[in-house]
């Protein structure tokens, strides 16, 4: 005779069974839905231990006007998708990858430019052997929590083994590079005023320059070990897998595969904060070259955007306009872009989420400011994320979402008055 437990047991896997039938049979709207409802849970590992699961692929649906174009308040040749053959078996198994992927591997890690961190030769992949990686760039402990959200994100949906760079400046403290070790990722610390007697002016006139980053996001083309990286700034997060990226065909004549800056305006050109592209030393050394070149009025003038911008002015291929979108755009547009084509989003511009300013509207530009409500809905998913990577149940307000102290560096949320906000901005 069949003991209690044998029936329960024998119970819960037809129960399961029948769960999967009903997922293969349901369109893939439904199926969505039904796993939202959490029948089928998923469970996400902090990243610090370098090996954080994906969730399962599934196929988006993507939505499409009546003349069958993609939905989105832009040219309709920015609306396109990003598909290749990413999932390959020779990346996918490659497991000595560390920083993303279903298998890759834990290291500690820190390397510097004066130790032979750029002088890997071409094509070996690093001390990983691993081609391709994901690679951003930190000038200072501020950005700590955006590039750990980052990192967190790019981990959860990827499906394929990649590295994951970040090249820091001498500004970062040993404190934050320990907390990155942490996370199983390949540190680079760049000098960027090491016997740099421009830079070194360039930082005494100009608070753009004083943390480096400028000069050392220019060394990501220096990374000749890999074939391929994708750029991403530390504002960045995804909530799709960001694979796909790599599926841009950049090449010599057309070195880098960016997003458009205007989904109208042809001429404006594009973002620079991602980017795919294909390192190459002789790359780095035309930037430098032409950067050199420019008077010191233009130097202290221009962002390295506008600098990329014209260096590569005519010679780059497109993304889709929605795969990374600017966070701005989905806040005034939102109702006019289908959601579910968007992988990630840039939070370019202050304030940012993990930033205590993030809830007041004197914090932000001042024709955004009465979008505050809307900003404060929208960045409400940057946190979902903060607290599923710090394994901390979400606060129920708003006004309590704060950064654990370890990922919070500067201190910003121990500092914040916020009877002073405003005042501090002016």
């Amino acid at each position: 005779m069949e003991t209690t437990s044998l029936r329960c047991t024998r119970a819960r896997t037809w129960m399961i069974a029948v769960v999967c039938i009903l997922i293969q049979l349901l369109s893939c709207d439904e199926a969505q839905a039904f796993r939202d409802l959490h029948f089928i849970p998923t469970i996400f590992p902090r990243s610090g231990s370098g090996v954080t699961k994906p969730q399962k692929k599934t196929e988006v649906v993507k939505t499409t006007t009546p003349d069958g174009n993609h939905k989105g308040n832009a040219r309709p040749e920015l609306l396109f998708d990003l598909t290749c053959d990413t999932y390959s078996a020779n990346q996918t198994q490659h497991k000595s990858c560390i920083g993303v992927g279903p298998s890759s591997t834990c290291r500690k890690s820190f390397e510097t430019d004066r130790g032979g961190a750029f002088d890997h030769a071409p094509g070996t992949g690093g001390p990983t052997g691993c081609q391709e990686a994901y690679l951003t760039v930190m000038g200072d402990d501020g950005f700590l929590a955006g590039v750990l959200i980052l990192l967190h994100t790019v981990r959860k949906y990827a499906y394929v083994n990649r590295d994951f760079v970040v090249i820091i400046s001498t500004a970062v403290t040993e404190k934050t590079i320990e907390r990155l070790q942490e996370e199983c990722v390949r540190i680079i610390q760049v000098d960027p005023f090491y016997q740099n007697e421009l830079a070194q002016q360039l930082v005494a006139k100009s608070a753009r320059y004083r943390s480096g980053y400028w000069v050392i996001k220019m060394f990501v083309w220096r990374l000749e070990e890999y074939s391929k990286l994708v750029y991403i700034d530390g504002d960045v997060y995804f909530r799709q897998s960001a694979d796909e990226l790599f599926c841009s065909q950049v090449s010599p004549k057309a070195p880098i595969g960016v997003t458009p800056r205007s989904s109208q305006d042809e001429a404006a050109g594009f973002n620079a904060g991602m980017f795919i592209y294909q390192p190459s030393r002789a790359t780095y050394a035309g930037i430098m070259e032409k950067f050199l070149s420019l008077k010191e009025s233009d130097m202290l003038a221009t962002s390295e955007q506008d600098f990329l911008n014209a260096y590569f002015k005519g010679r780059y291929k497109l993304i889709p306009i929605d795969y990374v979108m600017k966070h701005r755009r989905m806040v005034k547009e939102k109702g006019l872009w289908d959601v579910k084509r968007v992988h990630g989003y840039h939070m370019n511009g202050n304030p940012k989420p993990w930033s205590p300013l993030w809830r007041t509207a004197c914090a932000y530009p001042s024709d955004h400011g009465k979008f505050i409500d809307q900003y404060e809905d929208f960045y409400v998913e940057w946190w979902q994320y903060y607290y599923e990577y710090a394994k901390k149940d979400m606060p129920r307000r708003h006004e309590d979402f704060q950064l654990e102290e370890e990922d919070d560096p500067t201190g910003v949320f121990a500092k914040f008055d916020p009877a002073k906000a405003c005042i501090q901005q002016k």
